[in-house]
Order: C-alpha cells, then sequence, then structure tokens
C-alpha cells in the first residue's frame, strides 16, 4: 500500500508518543486464508485498563493494507509466529537506531526486552571493576544494570502478546 511521507511520518510520531520502550503491542488474528499463507491481524495497545485499536497506524508505518470493516492489517506469510512479526517491524521501524536499555539491578532480563540479555551479547560500553554500575562487581559480574547500554536492535523494543 502506498502512503505519502507526511502520512507515514505522522503515524510513526504518533505511535512513538503510545509505545514507548518496552511497551506491550497485543495482537488478535481476525481471519486466516484458506491456504494459510496469509492473515488478518488486529494490533492494540492497553491503555486505562481499555484496549486501544492501533491497526491504521501500523499499516500506514509498515506500509501494509488496512481492512476497513475490521481494522485488521494484512500480513502474508506462514511459518512462524506472524503476530511477533508484526510488532517486530514495527518496533524495528520505530526505534531503528536501538534503544537504551531498560532494566535495572541483577534481575535485568525480566526488565529489558532485548534479546542481548538471553543471547549473551556484549554491550555497547564496557564497565571495568572500578566503574561498574552492578557493585559489587566480580570476577563473573557482565555489569548489568549498567546506564548507558544501547541495544542496537530495535526490533525487541517493543514485547508482543496474543489475545
Amino acid at each position: 500500500m502506498k502512503y505519502r511521507k507526511e502520512e507515514i511520518q505522522q503515524s510513526t510520531d504518533r505511535l512513538k508518543e503510545i509505545l514507548t520502550p518496552g511497551a506491550v503491542v497485543w495482537t488478535d488474528v481476525e481471519k486466516v486464508a484458506r491456504s494459510g499463507m496469509s492473515r488478518w491481524i488486529k494490533a492494540y495497545v492497553i491503555e486505562d485498563n481499555q484496549p486501544r485499536w492501533i491497526g491504521y497506524h501500523v499499516s500506514r508505518v509498515l506500509g501494509l493494507r488496512l481492512d476497513d470493516r475490521s481494522g485488521a492489517v494484512f500480513v502474508s506469510g506462514c511459518g512462524m509466529d506472524m503476530g511477533f512479526w508484526l510488532v517486530y517491524s514495527l518496533s524495528s521501524r520505530l526505534y531503528p537506531d536501538g534503544f537504551r536499555c531498560l532494566g535495572e539491578g541483577v534481575d535485568h532480563a525480566s526488565f529489558c526486552p532485548s534479546s542481548d540479555h538471553s543471547n549473551g551479547v556484549p554491550y555497547v560500553k564496557q564497565y571495568g571493576p572500578d566503574d561498574c554500575p552492578g557493585r559489587p562487581c566480580a570476577s563473573t559480574c557482565d555489569h548489568r544494570g549498567a546506564p548507558d547500554v544501547i541495544h542496537g536492535d530495535g526490533g525487541y523494543c517493543l514485547r508482543h502478546r496474543w489475545i
């Protein structure tokens, strides 16, 4: 689907207001093609304990078709979690340069959605035993809790959940 640059920028700005790093995007499959090769997926966020539909903006930012009647976004493909793909693709477009690590304390991975924590990818800034923010620093410390760690893959900035 072709959208004007102004429309894409408006939707990008609006989604960045709504979807801060670590936010959850909820998805729901509206319809699956008979062939199983495509599906229509709705996207929501929860605000004030109410679901808020964001499919309009998602379709503009990703350049995908939107079903006017159901409000679902057309996603082509199969063989993987297409809801996750939708959220990952959206997150990559909204945060192309990555995002600041959201973790705090020792249980870092439970706060920050980046896959770097589970994949053992080294952080951008390396700390030594004298300036480690996770003091006391031991020889096995990976310096979690560093305040200025930037995760390079913006695709993991948002979390995905199915309704």
